[in-house]
């Protein structure tokens, strides 16, 4: 989830990225917060600067995709 919602941050709200950025990394690194949970990467967008219902309607088509079994080599 982190790594998406940086990459749509980069694209539209490139003022404030490096906050998000931070912020993220303070959370894994120093808090020990899931980054895969959306209401923790959420909470550090808003915390940033960032609409967590724009970043939420970005990867609502995602949300209703079916899961794809991973390649075995």
């Amino acid at each position: 989830m982190a790594p998406a919602a940086v990459e749509w941050t980069c694209l539209h709200r490139p003022d404030v990225v490096d906050a998000f950025i931070d912020a993220l990394f303070a959370a894994h690194f120093a808090l020990g917060e899931d980054l895969g949970d959306r209401t923790t990467v959420d909470r550090h967008a808003a915390g940033a600067g960032i609409d967590p219902d724009a970043l939420d309607r970005a990867f609502a088509p995602l949300d209703h995709e079916p899961s794809r079994p991973l390649a075995h080599g």
